[in-house]
C-alpha cells in the first residue's frame, strides 16, 4: 500500500471521529493520488483538527446535494474558501 495513504489513514484513526466516520473518510480518500494527499496531509500534520473540519465539510456537502439547496451549497463553498484563505 502507498506510504502517503497509510500516513493519511493513521492520522484519521487518531482523530476524534466516530469509527464509522473514520471508515467513511478513509474510503473517500482511498483512490487519491499522492499529489492530492500531499495537501491534505500537510494540513493534518499541522493540526489533527483538520480531519474533523474536512469531514464535517464533506457531510455538509452531501446534505446540500441531497436537499438540492443551492443556497446551502453556496454557503458551504464560501465557508470553505474563507477557511482555506486562513491557511
Amino acid at each position: 500500500m502507498d506510504k502517503k495513504f497509510d500516513l493519511f489513514k493513521d492520522l484519521v484513526l487518531k482523530s476524534d471521529l466516530s469509527d464509522e466516520d473514520k471508515f467513511t473518510f478513509v474510503m473517500l480518500f482511498s483512490r487519491s493520488t499522492d499529489e492530492e494527499l500531499d495537501v491534505v496531509l500537510k494540513l493534518m500534520k499541522e493540526d489533527l483538527d483538520w480531519v474533523k473540519k474536512m469531514f464535517r465539510n464533506y457531510k455538509m456537502k452531501i446534505e446540500a446535494k441531497i436537499s438540492k439547496d443551492s443556497k446551502k451549497w453556496d454557503d458551504i463553498l464560501a465557508r470553505e474558501k474563507k477557511l482555506l484563505d486562513t491557511v
